[in-house]
């Protein structure tokens, strides 16, 4: 079972009140053109990552490792995933300006309820991994549940696991949005030097747990104002509005 939280707030938009929905830019990208995919792809020996690693850093908590320690890590974590660039060194080389070819479309706050959660206390806990805030239970607003939904791509599972969603809503501002993401961005600096990187699995491979990606590092970017249904592109966020009947 899994959870999906809409965010509601208003926006002065040339001097008018906006109501609109707050979502944020997930750590998984799509890349920009069929050209930028495509040569990506041409790097790798078979089958290629989603998406290239580039924003995976050296330092995890107390834990500081070397680039070539780092490096290493993701090597192991292609071996086991996809498969090994057909030149290591030119991979390497071009990685961060293939990481530039990505678009970052912004996604309804959601995450997967643990063994021994509520989904109330799921959603608490999201809240804060993807935006920062620390919502009251009474926030939230229960709207309905879809019994059964493909989850959000993750790239180091083959096929999308189909679970049921309890959809919530919150209402809150943008001014708060945006204070507690930055927040958060401070805590998350003081503790990783990650930028963006949808595969935690590469931290396994390092011998630390994921905690601190898990916590800290489930967006590329703070909130973003969106005032209609053509302002969202996140596929999975637009399944879920349309089999929720979520309306902006």
């Amino acid at each position: 079972m899994s959870v999906a939280i809409f965010m509601h707030a208003p926006k002065v938009v040339e001097g008018e009140l906006v109501q609109g929905m707050l979502m944020y830019p997930s750590t998984l990208g799509c890349f920009k053109s069929v050209e930028d995919r495509d040569a990506f792809a041409n790097l790798f020996e078979g089958n290629a990552p989603p998406v290239p690693y580039g924003g995976i850093g050296k330092k995890y908590g107390p834990e500081t490792f070397a680039l070539k320690e780092v490096q290493s890590a993701v090597v192991e974590h292609m071996k086991k995933h996809f498969s090994l660039p057909k030149d290591e060194d030119a991979y390497w080389a071009i990685d961060g300006e293939m990481h530039d070819n990505l678009v970052f479309h912004a996604s309804v706050v959601n995450g997967t309820i643990l063994p021994h959660e509520s989904d109330i206390e799921c959603a608490i806990r999201t809240m804060w991994e993807w935006t920062g805030m620390k919502i009251d239970p009474k926030e939230l607003v229960r709207a309905c549940r879809v019994e059964s939904m493909a989850a959000p791509m993750n790239p180091e599972i083959e096929a999308s696991e189909m679970m049921s969603v309890d959809v919530f809503h919150v209402y809150t501002s943008l001014d708060r949005a945006k204070y507690d993401w930055i927040t958060h961005q401070a805590e998350r600096r003081t503790l990783t030097d990650t930028e963006v990187t949808p595969y935690p699995g590469v931290l396994a491979e390092l011998g630390i747990p994921d905690v601190v990606h898990t916590a800290y590092c489930k967006t590329h970017g703070g909130p973003r104002f969106m005032a209609s249904e053509s302002d969202v592109k996140n596929a999975y966020t637009q399944r879920l509005m349309a089999e929720a009947r979520i309306v902006i």
